[in-house]
């Protein structure tokens, strides 16, 4: 297990990332999705919610219908993907840049 760890972080450490961006960059994406995981709330809680605006709750009320179309209609696996919902006060999680 060690040596997995050490292979892990040598190979991280002689990455482009890693060279280009520092360690700055990882801790960026782990701090980001720390933030996205602690903002999350069940999507049912955002529906019983007063102050939750009423455009959110439409949405996410479709997003459920979907899902449940998915499952019963598609045969897609019902697990624990779609059920909550972050609202991180800004419109995408991650801008791609490709140049």
């Amino acid at each position: 297990m060690r040596a997995a760890a050490l292979l892990l972080a040598a190979t991280a450490l002689v990455s482009g990332c890693a060279r280009t961006q520092g360690l700055g960059y990882y801790w960026q994406s782990l701090s980001g999705h720390v933030d996205l995981m602690w903002r999350a709330r069940p999507i049912d809680d955002w529906l019983a919610d007063a102050g939750t605006p009423g455009p959110l709750k439409d949405r996410l009320l479709l997003a459920q219908r979907l899902r449940a179309f998915a499952v019963s209609e598609l045969g897609l696996p019902d697990n624990a993907s779609y059920h909550r919902y972050a609202d991180l006060g800004r419109n995408a999680a991650v801008y791609n840049v490709v140049a």
